[in-house]
Parts: structure tokens; sequence; C-alpha cells
């Protein structure tokens, strides 16, 4: 997974999560409290798997910007890049989270699924302008993502997010109060 899919992927999660959490919104008026914090907390694993893909494959990772086809060869902005990437990652979860709240708030079921199809299109985008450097890993002399240790920490990043969906679906999308219980009354 390369970084333009690495952040649709992000964008996409945080549309579907937005979906899992409608119910609970409605009956507490809250968005920045459960949702917001189970959206984010799986970001806490592929943020540390995004920094080690752009440090390992890094010229991979990035289609060969900033990089060029090998590894890093020097580490003198790299630890901001990291941060960047994570802080991307972050940025687009919360967007097509709030991008699929908004628009599941107005009863458009239809187009709060619209970061899914911008994931899509970026995804697709990406395949075909780069399809051979999204399967082989640069500066490995041709070696497929399927065999190299890039293509295992490629796949952990969607199956943390699929589980982090899968639990939050069942643990805690439904609402804690009688329906249309005030939300917080703080003073």
């Amino acid at each position: 997974m390369t970084l333009p899919i690495y952040l649709a992927v992000h964008l996409a999660y945080g549309a579907f999560m937005a979906q899992v959490f409608l119910r609970r919104m409605r009956s507490e008026d809250d968005v920045i409290g459960v949702p917001l914090v189970a959206t984010l907390a799986p970001h806490a694993l592929t943020a540390p798997l995004g920094a080690v893909l752009l440090r390992y494959a890094g010229g991979w990772f990035l289609h060969g910007i900033l990089h060029g086809d090998g590894s890093i060869g020097y580490e003198r902005f790299h630890l901001g890049i990291m941060i960047l990437v994570g802080v991307l990652g972050g940025v687009c979860t919360v967007a097509g989270l709030f991008v699929g709240v908004a628009l599941l708030s107005r009863d458009r079921p239809r187009e709060a699924l619209a970061p899914v199809a911008v994931a899509a299109l970026v995804c697709a985008i990406v395949l075909l302008v780069d399809a051979r450097g999204v399967f082989v890993v640069s500066g490995t002399q041709g070696r497929l993502l399927f065999f190299h240790p890039a293509g295992l920490i490629s796949a952990a990043i969607p199956l943390v997010l699929v589980a982090s969906w899968a639990l939050a679906r069942a643990r805690l999308a439904e609402p804690t109060g009688p329906p249309g219980a005030p939300g917080s009354i703080a003073l």
C-alpha cells in the first residue's frame, strides 16, 4: 500500500465509521466523544505501520518522490515525513467521518458514501498511472510486493481498520440511553 492508497483507505474507513455510529450520535448528540475516539483508536496502530513502510520501503511508499528509486540514504527529514504521514492518515480518517456524519444527519445516505467513492477513485488512478510501482517494491531488484515484508505490513493496515470497524459495530454503535435522550447538561 503506497501513500495515496494508505490515505484513501483511511478516508473510506472514516466514512464507514460514520455509518456505524449514526444512531449513537443522534441519541447522544455527541460526535466528539466515543465516536471520534473509537474512530481514531486504530490509528495508533496504522500510523506506526505507515511509518515503517516509509522507513524501510520509502522509495516504493512515496512512488519515488523525494527518495528516488531505492531506500532512504539519509535521515535528515525522515522523522518529519513520518509524522506527516501519521497526521495525514488521521486527517483523512476524521474528514471521512465528518463528511459522512454531515450527510447522514441530513438523511442523505447515498451521498454519505462520497468519501468511499473518492477513495476508490484515488486507488483506481494510482493503479492506472503506476500499477508497476504499486506491486513492485523499488530498490529490491524487481521484488514483488507479495514477497516483501512491505506486503505483510500493507495487508495489516486494512485488517486493523476492518477489525476496528467490526468491534465498533458490535460493541459501541448502540445508543447508551433511550432514543431522543437529551445530551449533556453540564454547566
